[in-house]
Formats: structure tokens, sequence, C-alpha cells
């Protein structure tokens, strides 16, 4: 499970497309992300924008739509920064561009909120439990499994310290 972005771009023809992967591809050299595909393809482009991110990829070539969920939570906050700026630049060039922020930055811009929302602030999400029904399995990152299908979870609550009650003194015989 992770937190990202959706985008969905359109262009008006062939030649928007190629002007938006052209200034896609100047604005990631910009950013310094790897590119990934190193064909010459003027209506792809794939880029990583940071090793714990997906990669951001602009693909025209079966129309004039381009769809990507992006998974960011796993990076700096910085790195959600960072596309958002990518595809402010490209915005122009689009007839248009949809936006699903599940941080909520692509509206707000609020930076302090966005860090929160990383747990980069001390004010961490992942300290507060969250109840939800696993439609799948979950694994740990050390790769046990955690829950399964239809079972509710309470993900990041600290457990209860145990209450201590007194041992019982065994009785003696011989009133």
């Amino acid at each position: 499970m992770g937190l990202g972005l959706n985008f969905v771009i359109r262009v008006a023809d062939d030649a928007a497309a190629r002007a938006v992967v052209k200034t896609a591809k100047a604005e990631a050299k910009r950013q310094k992300w790897k590119l990934l595909n190193r064909n010459r393809e003027p209506l792809r482009a794939e880029f990583l924008p940071h090793k714990k991110a997906e990669s951001v990829v602009l693909d025209f070539t079966n129309g004039l739509r381009s769809e990507r969920y992006v998974k960011t939570n796993y990076a700096p906050s910085k790195v959600h920064i960072a596309i958002v700026e990518f595809l402010d630049v490209i915005k122009p060039l689009c007839k248009s561009m949809k936006v699903q922020d599940e941080f909520g930055y692509w509206r707000s811009r609020d930076v302090e909120g966005l860090r929160e929302g990383f747990g980069e602030t001390g004010k961490a999400l992942p300290d507060m439990p969250i109840m939800f029904t696993l439609n799948a399995y979950t694994v740990s990152k050390d790769g046990k499994l955690v829950a399964m299908k239809g079972k509710r979870v309470v993900v990041g609550a600290r457990k209860a310290p145990k209450k201590k009650t007194a041992k019982k003194k065994p009785r003696l015989s011989g009133r």
C-alpha cells in the first residue's frame, strides 16, 4: 500500500505530445532525474525521480492521452514536490491535466502539511492507529505475513502495556 499522485494528461495532437515530451525531458534533466527509456521515441519518456519513488511516465504512443500513478510515500517529501513542479512545467502545453494527489499538495501547496503526511515533522502519521479491512494479504518489510484477506487490521497502534497483577499467595493448609 502506498500513497502518491495520479495524473491524466490530454494533448491536442501529435505535435503537442512531442512538445510535452521534449519539455518534460528538459525539466527532468534540470531536476537531475534518471532517464529510463534511452530510445529516441518522441511520444514517450520515463524518468526516475528518486530510487524510493516510482517512475514518472509520459506515454502518448497510443493516442493523445497519458495517465500514470506515481507512488511517492517511500521517498522524501521533496520528491513529491519535485513531481508536482514537473507537472506545473508541462501543464501549459496540455489541452487538459487532471491530478489526484493523495497528500493534497497539488491543490494546497502546503509544504508543512505535506511533510507531516510524510512523517518528517515529528507528527508522523504512522504512529496514528488506522483501521481497514484487507482485500488481499500484506507482507511486512522483513517478509512475514501480516494479515490475510478480509481481516480487520489496526496499523500503527502501539500496544498497551500489560497490567501487572499481584500474584496470589498460596494458602497454607491446616487452619
